[in-house]
């Protein structure tokens, strides 16, 4: 997908509409400012749809996805990796009580999944690594405190291990998540210069 600003595109179309308000929401609950010009992304994806047919047909989570793979052709890797993490819910701002005045951010687990069968242990470690490290910035402005909450942590061990339903295997490799999470932001928040690290809980009942 190129823009061609010498194209015309309708600015108040809803395709255009709906790509710039997922960003601005985007950005608006993980704080800071979109690095990019959300309209004129919002306005090449437009103009691919258009190109395409018929545009009234297309999803919202396929916007998202044309939106995100538009950021990366344009070497935003990491705009690219949050816009998709956040518009489509596998991570959000939470309030729970056990963490006071602290923002919490919930990760559905669940949303890495490929499939109850077909998903390996390395691949899923590799992918926690890639979505830590895109969604790390929100902690910046508190200098690393706050809580990263797991959700369906224990469906995911689950699925990991085969549908095993051992709970002691189950409740193991589930805190070896865990404790990957915890690492991997105290490395992060090393490199950042946090003064703290957030603390990762099981959001599960």
């Amino acid at each position: 997908m190129i823009y061609d600003p010498k194209r015309e595109s309708d600015i108040g179309s809803g395709v255009v509409g709906h790509i710039v308000a997922e960003i601005a929401d985007v950005y608006a609950e993980g704080g800071g400012d979109e690095p990019f010009d959300a309209a004129e992304l919002a306005i090449a994806v437009d103009l691919f749809l258009r190109e395409e047919g018929d545009v009234s047909c297309v999803s919202s989570d396929a916007l998202v996805m044309l939106a995100s793979k538009a950021l990366r052709s344009l070497g935003e890797i990491i705009a690219a990796r949050r816009l998709l993490l956040f518009a489509t819910g596998m991570v959000r701002p939470s309030e729970w009580l056990v963490s006071g005045t602290r923002n919490i951010w919930v990760l559905d687990l669940k949303g890495m999944m490929l499939r109850d069968d077909s998903s390996l242990e390395l691949v899923f470690f590799e992918c926690l690594k890639v979505v830590i490290n895109s969604l790390a910035d929100v902690w910046d402005d508190s200098m690393g405190e706050g809580v990263l909450g797991l959700k369906h942590i224990c469906g995911v061990a689950s699925n990991l291990l085969g549908g095993e339903d051992d709970g002691r295997k189950v409740a193991l490799l589930a805190n070896e998540i865990k404790g990957q999470c915890s690492t991997l932001l105290e490395q992060i928040g090393t490199a950042r210069g946090w003064v703290n690290h957030p603390v990762v809980m099981d959001m599960d009942p």
